[in-house]
């Protein structure tokens, strides 16, 4: 809801960060790359809209428990050596809820994707968080991407 805050984790290029905080979202920018940080600030000023800025590990988020009131984590889960701390410390972090997204399956042998989700294991990773877990499909194409929300009590 506008005015809510929102940690966008794993934010690279900054195009979420924009998209939040156009709808009237306080957003948060974090990621681990000093060069996605400049372009994210580059967009960020390309658009006019207002972003806070952090460096750091997505496996030990340096925030308080429950600092935000939403986590977004697009596009993350697939590069990460360890998924379970990260989804740990993203639903650690919000208030609300946790949202998630990652593809399904192989991916085109992207050397960056580490991590290849199916039902199965996308399942096991949320397993004690009761996550609302979706297949979504691009136009009539197999499903394309998982789409996981962590509501908090």
């Amino acid at each position: 809801l506008v005015g809510e805050t929102v940690l966008d984790v794993g934010g690279a290029t900054g195009v979420y960060t924009v998209g939040l905080a156009q709808h009237g979202y306080k957003v948060t920018w974090f990621d681990h790359s000093e060069q996605a940080l400049e372009y994210a600030r580059i967009l960020c000023k390309k658009y006019a809209v207002d972003a806070e800025f952090e460096l750091g590990d997505a496996h030990e988020l340096q925030f308080e428990s429950e600092s935000f009131d939403n986590v977004w984590a697009g596009e993350i889960l697939e590069h990460v050596f360890e998924p379970e701390k990260v989804v740990a410390e993203v639903v650690r972090v919000a208030k609300k809820r946790a949202i998630f997204s990652t593809p399904v399956g192989e991916h085109h042998m992207d050397p960056l994707h580490i991590n290849n989700w199916n039902d199965e294991n996308i399942q096991t990773l949320f397993r004690e968080y009761n996550a609302s877990i979706e297949k979504i499909a691009e136009g009539e194409t197999e499903p394309s991407c998982f789409f996981i929300i962590v509501d908090k009590p």
